[in-house]
């Protein structure tokens, strides 16, 4: 074989020399590769709501991200298994393309203690369970386990004086980040009223906390009015149902999590919209004229049932066959009924209210625990997270008129205008 002279083995050592440039040119981020925006929305959210955020990061090529969460947004424990806590997607800055993302979910067996990461990286997949630790302070370390790739995200939740944190870091040489979406989903419950600044690598967006307001529903002649965020305005509206017709509202399929469906009642015969279109895709018979509907986890199952009340009985279906399969005593002929955790314990309770009189059943045994009156001859009741902190609030409605009392001890320390009199008041999470 020829050996190479001197001139032609410096040649080829220019040459190597180049190409390693160029490829490490190819994989490595600038020298200023850094976070180009950030955006956190909600901008707003309302104090010690449970709300749900998203946070956009761009940059321009980068292996890590640094995020800090202001101190006094403190995560929420999942009380079931099977929900979605978190998601983040990612964009490739080599190709300019999406490349995969993760999901962060509540483990079924131990929702409060593991959850499941699914993960999706150029076409190849894992999911591993995971330890995780929800209280105030805690540092979480999830690391992605695609093909042996550590790619990691390292939480550390903020306590009510101290900042967290989320830093993701890729591990492989082939991409870097170029754009990243973390969606959180409602497990954040919000700190007090004033402004918090967040930052992403020196970057800062600010989110505005503010003093809650109730919010709420009216049904009005066949037409739905929502008020989605507390300024006592309809921000939406839609016709569904008739002047005659009772409206109601809950998970009433027992099979979208999260979301609730739009009911109509009438003379026995139930119209569901389960998709937010304002068309009925279900309808059933279950009850007769003059018969009450009510929807909640009146069996305390986890899981809303469909529930008529007719002088003082309660007719339960709780596997959404239509047909009762606990039947039950419970309240005089002319009380209403109500369904709902009124004595903030995470438990829907049985209730009847009649003149501002409230009696309930706590541990569905139908037998009063305790009673209180709230309200006047003439209001209509309802249990439901008015104010959005996560717990229940005690209501009634008075000719347009909403008196709240978040804090379960029978004042009223909420009041507001929606509404005229003749409508009917509803809460619930609308599509």
């Amino acid at each position: 074989m020829k050996s190479m002279n001197r001139k032609e083995s410096k040649k080829i050592a220019v040459m190597a020399a180049v190409i390693m440039g160029l490829m490490m040119f190819a994989f490595m981020p600038a020298a200023s590769a850094t976070v180009t925006s950030f955006t956190v929305t909600p901008s707003t959210g309302l104090a010690g709501a449970v709300d749900s955020y998203n946070v956009l990061v761009n940059t321009d090529g980068v292996t890590s991200i640094n995020i800090t969460i202001p101190q006094g947004f403190i995560a929420v424990t999942p009380a079931t298994g099977g929900v979605e806590i978190a998601r983040v997607d990612f964009w490739n800055s080599s190709t300019k393309a999406y490349y995969g993302y993760g999901t962060i979910t509540s483990n079924i067996a131990n929702p409060t203690t593991q959850v499941d990461i699914h993960c999706e990286f150029g076409g190849a997949t894992a999911t591993t369970t995971q330890t995780v630790n929800y209280n105030p302070g805690a540092t979480n370390t999830f690391v992605s386990n695609v093909g042996g790739d550590t790619s990691s995200a390292i939480i550390k939740l903020p306590t009510e004086t101290v900042d967290g944190s989320i830093n993701i870091t890729i591990s492989c040489t082939a991409f870097y980040l170029d754009d990243v979406m973390i969606a959180i989903k409602q497990f954040v419950k919000n700190p007090g009223v004033g402004n918090y600044d967040f930052f992403a690598d020196g970057v800062k967006e600010t989110v505005t906390i503010t003093t809650p307001s109730g919010r709420g529903t009216v049904f009005r002649n066949g037409r739905w009015f929502i008020d989605t965020d507390g300024d006592h305005v309809a921000d939406r509206s839609f016709w569904y149902g008739l002047t005659a017709d009772i409206p109601v509202v809950g998970n009433i399929n027992q099979y979208d999590e999260g979301q609730d469906d739009t009911i109509i009642f009438r003379n026995g015969k139930w119209f569901v919209d389960t998709t937010g279109n304002h068309v009925a895709d279900d309808g059933f018979w279950y009850g007769i004229v003059n018969d009450l509907p009510v929807v909640g986890d009146i069996n305390q199952d986890g899981r809303d049932d469909t529930v008529i009340f007719r002088n003082g009985k309660w007719f339960v279906d709780t596997d959404y066959n239509h047909v009762a399969d606990d039947e039950f005593l419970y309240g005089p002929t002319n009380y209403l009924p109500v369904v709902g955790d009124i004595n903030q314990d995470g438990r829907d309770d049985t209730v009847i209210f009649k003149d501002g009189n409230w009696i309930f059943d706590t541990d569905y045994n139908h037998v009063t625990d305790g009673s209180f009156w709230f309200g006047l001859t003439g209001d209509i009741p309802l249990v439901a997270d008015i104010d959005r902190d996560g717990l229940d609030d005690t209501a009634v409605f008075r000719n347009g008129k909403w008196f709240v009392d978040t804090n379960y001890d029978h004042i009223a320390d909420m009041g507001y205008w929606y509404g005229i009199a003749g409508d009917d008041p509803v809460m619930g999470l609308f599509r």
